[in-house]
């Protein structure tokens, strides 16, 4: 809640699911232009989801934030249809850069 909080305060509005399956109904329902998971990069449940999650709405950003970090964690993130790492901790100024970064490209499908 309060990283969606700070996310609405820097010009980007949110939604929170705090399920998969509540984000895979939300992304039927809506389109987004990002969409970020907080995901458990060893769970297999989770890599599902984010398969899941990167089919169901191709062109929007997926940005996965994880405190996995090992070196093939990037390479994970990829393989399950993520564009980006974010490692946990992080300042939200960085992943609000990110947003404002990708805010001006298309998701090349």
């Amino acid at each position: 809640m309060l990283l969606a909080a700070q996310l609405a305060h820097a010009g980007f509005p949110t939604r929170i699911a705090a399920t998969c399956s509540t984000a895979l109904d939300l992304v039927t329902t809506e389109q987004f232009w990002f969409i970020i998971v907080v995901s458990t990069l060893e769970d297999a449940v989770c890599l599902d989801g984010l398969r899941k999650l990167s089919r169901r709405a191709p062109r929007a950003w997926l940005i996965v934030i994880s405190a996995s970090d090992n070196p093939s964690a990037i390479h994970l993130v990829h393989k399950c249809g993520g564009d980006a790492l974010i490692t946990a901790p992080f300042a939200v100024a960085e992943l609000a850069g990110r947003l404002a970064a990708l805010s001006v490209r298309r998701r090349p499908v």
